[in-house]
């Protein structure tokens, strides 16, 4: 998971393949919590940074994921070379996924050691819930095995007869016992409290100077790490500077709405073809902007019916294109384009003489 006002995650089986990836603005923890959740369940979250960031902890201590951190903050080298020959659409994503395979490849020798004592003990239908045993609860093979493999026994349990007695405590014995109940329970109370006092005289504030030292470390290392996005973003877009030439540069933005319109940090000009993150969240105000100056929206997420006739400008899927994205800008193939829009005219087309047959008849 790599958090951040754009955050992203990557999700791998426990065969190390890649089942998904995505990134978007503000994708909250709940989100991403649901989203994640939907494709499995989770034993182990993977960090780039040093520190573990707090989302990480709220993520590890929801799900009881296994949380596993660098010794030392990942370096852009180091991430390309992980991801080297992987899909993935913005730095975003190339740093969640790198922060996954890291993970998988430090968890890779256990996950080995258990398949191989599932095959030598014929329990590989097991396979999937010791994994998860041994790693979010550090519970050893062996002993996971046998917990899931225990049949449970169902106890009888039999009756025995009531003896009579005759050494029935009178009520005279019951309130006696339960006096000296009463004061065993008040001497104990008393010593309770005795120790409670010496523990809070011994716990001294803490120093105001070291309060302002502590949050001082603090200011430091959330500069590093804007300085590490920032040195990372900074790569990204001299990579897509290197690669311009012959390729269509898409102008993003977060959504179609009036706030995100008035936040953008360029220019609509004539002819341009924009990225949108969300396309459903659209003002009347964006559209008349844009409307006659946009030749083509592409959209991340999924458009809800009857989108593209109220923008009235050409909508295309961003699903089959493999963009190279910076926060602002992005990168198209110029073939990928025209293939997508083809695809288009050949499911309006289809979809138009369907209408036209229904009408017919």
């Amino acid at each position: 998971m790599d958090p951040g006002t754009t955050s992203s995650y990557a999700i791998l089986d426990v065969n190390g393949n890649t089942i998904k990836t995505r990134s978007a603005r503000q994708l909250d923890i709940n989100t991403m919590l649901s989203e994640i959740s939907s494709e499995g369940t989770a034993i182990a979250i993977g960090t780039d940074k040093k520190n573990c960031p707090s989302i990480i902890q709220k993520f590890s201590s929801k799900t009881g994921a296994k949380i596993i951190s660098p010794h030392e903050d990942l370096a852009i080298r180091e991430k390309l070379e992980l991801t080297k020959g992987k899909e993935y659409r913005n730095e975003h994503e190339r740093d969640a996924l790198a922060c996954a395979i890291k993970a998988y490849k430090e968890l890779q020798p256990l996950l080995w050691k258990i398949d191989k004592t599932l095959k030598q003990s014929e329990k590989m239908h097991l396979r999937e819930k010791v994994t998860r045993l041994v790693i979010t609860k550090k519970t050893s093979i062996n002993n996971a095995i046998e917990r899931l493999s225990e049949t449970p026994k169902i106890e009888e349990k039999i009756k025995q007869p009531v003896k009579p007695t005759n050494n029935k405590k009178t009520d005279t014995d019951k309130i006696l016992s339960l006096k000296r109940t009463n004061q065993i329970l008040k001497i104990q109370n008393t010593e309770l409290k005795k120790a409670l006092s010496a523990k809070q005289r011994a716990i001294k504030p803490k120093p105001r100077k070291d309060i302002i030292l502590d949050s001082l470390w603090r200011v430091i290392r959330d500069y590093k790490a804007a300085n590490t996005k920032l040195q990372e973003s900074i790569t990204i877009t001299n990579k897509m500077i290197s690669l311009a030439n012959g390729k269509f540069i898409l102008k993003k933005l977060g959504n179609l709405g009036s706030e995100e319109y008035s936040k953008k940090q360029f220019e609509i000009n004539q002819g341009d073809i924009i990225l949108v993150e969300d396309p459903n969240i659209i003002s009347q105000s964006t559209i008349e902007r844009i409307r006659g100056k946009v030749q083509l929206i592409i959209h991340k997420m999924p458009t809800n019916s009857g989108i593209s006739e109220k923008i009235g400008i050409r909508m295309i899927s961003s699903e089959r294109l493999r963009l190279l994205e910076n926060d602002f800008f992005a990168l198209a193939d110029p073939n990928e384009l025209e293939r997508e829009k083809a695809r288009g005219d050949l499911l309006s087309n289809i979809i138009e003489s369907y209408r036209k047959e229904r009408t017919a008849q």
